[in-house]
This record gives structure tokens, sequence and C-alpha cells, in this order.
């Protein structure tokens, strides 16, 4: 479809809006956590900033399916995309208001985190096409990795269901991460690079996030750190989702790669 310059320049400005917003609520609590005389409520523009992104997105989707009953060739699986990633979104703000919001119910929330890297692996397997034996080979690593985590609680009398799910979780981010970095590398030079790029960066920093949560509680490190990584990570998967500037997972075409 032919976008008139009007179009254009809407997008632009929405992204430009969005992501200014971001910045600010992100300087204002950073500048509180590493205690800079900013009277404000830290963890309350944290989990605005993130319902913000949630926004963000699903209006940039209607946007996409009036793009979509516009244009007669637009690939239906980019729909199917947008939804998967909407609903990992979802789940990540649902995670949030446990963990940040209430403070309460960690496993709930750490649950629905996993839920959201199960969406991801889902996303690239459906989007990307991920071939049945990277598949197979994946799911493998991420099974054996679970089975060690588990006798590792067991043998060392650790073993509780939060530990159990957040080993887990852990497990599914780094290996999409991983697969991203794989998917990032095949299909360099193509139109969809672009959004893989941005989506594997923002599973990166997600990591980052992570990292620092566990240094948090084992030695009580690093927690002023943990948004430094978090939001960044949120505002590119978002992006990553969009046909702003034309970055999405497809195009068009989405070749099958079934090997």
């Amino acid at each position: 479809m032919r976008e008139n310059k009007w179009f254009k320049v809407g997008k632009i400005l929405y992204l430009i809006l969005f992501l200014a917003i971001e910045a600010f609520i992100y300087n204002l609590f950073i500048l509180e956590d590493f205690n800079a005389n900013v009277d404000i409520d830290s963890n309350l523009y944290k989990y605005e900033s993130i319902i913000l992104v949630v926004i963000f997105y699903f209006l940039n989707f209607i946007i996409n399916m009036i793009i979509e009953r516009i244009d007669k060739d637009y690939d239906k699986r980019i729909r199917f995309d947008g939804i998967i990633l909407g609903l990992a979104l979802l789940f990540t703000l649902l995670s949030d208001t446990f963990l940040l919001h209430l403070d309460n119910y960690y496993e709930i929330g750490v649950t629905s985190f996993l839920v959201v890297q199960v969406l991801y692996l889902f996303r690239m397997f459906y989007s990307l096409g991920l071939n049945r034996k990277r598949l197979k080979i994946t799911l493998m690593i991420r099974g054996c990795a679970f089975i060690l985590i588990m006798l590792g609680l067991i043998i060392f009398n650790s073993f509780s269901y939060l530990y159990l799910i957040t080993g887990l979780y852990f497990i599914n981010l780094v290996m999409n991460f991983i697969d991203s970095l794989i998917f990032l590398i095949s299909y360099r030079g193509e139109d969809r690079f672009k959004s893989i790029f941005v989506f594997t960066i923002g599973l990166l920093l997600f990591i980052g996030c992570d990292i620092n949560v566990g240094l948090s509680n084992l030695i009580g490190v690093g927690s002023n750190i943990i948004w430094i990584f978090y939001l960044p990570s949120q505002v590119l998967i978002s992006l990553s989702g969009t046909r702003l500037f034309n970055m999405t997972l497809g195009g068009k075409v989405i070749n099958e790669r079934k090997q």
C-alpha cells in the first residue's frame, strides 16, 4: 500500500511522542533511584511507563488492522504476530502488577513472565519460520537445563515453586535471546532484519535486568539499575512488532524455513 505523506508524518510524530514521554518518565525514576533529590513515587512511575508501552503498542496494532483492511496483499501472519506480541506485553504488565505495583504474589508474577517467554518462542517459530530441527534443539536444551536446576534445588534443599519457576523463566529468556541472535545472523540483508535486531537487543537488555534482580536478591547490589535495563527492553520489544518505519517481522511475504 502506498501511504500518503500525512500518514507517514503522523506515524513519525506518534513514535516521537511515545519515545519522548517514556524518556521523560525514565529520567524521573532514574534520578529518584540514584537519590538525586527528586520527590516522586519511583515505583508508580515505573509501572505507568509499562502501561504506556502497552497502550502505545495496541494503538499501533489498531492502525495495523486498518492498514490490513486497505492492503489486500497484507500477510495475515503479520497480524497474528501482532496478536502474539500483544499478549506477551499484556502478561508483562500482569507480571509488573504483582512484582512491582502490588509487591506481592511473586509466584504469579514470575509465572506470568514465563508465559511471556513462551509467547516469544512461539512468535519466533511462527513469524520467522524457526526450522523444526532448530526447534527440537532449543526445546531439548531448555528441558535439560530445567532438569539440572530442579536437581540442584533438591540437592541443596532449596526447592520451592518460586525458585523452580524463576529458573525455568530465566532459561527460556536466555534461550530466546540465543535463538533470536541466530535469526539475526541468518536474516541479515532482508527487510525483517531491522525488527529482529530491535527484538534481539530488547531481549539482551531484559537479561541485563534479570541479572541485576538476581544480584539484588543474592548479595544486595544492583537494585537501583534494574530499570535502567528493563524499560528500554520493553520499549524495544514493543517497537519490534510495529509497522513504524516498516519494522515488521515479515513484510508482505514470509518465507517458510522448515528443514
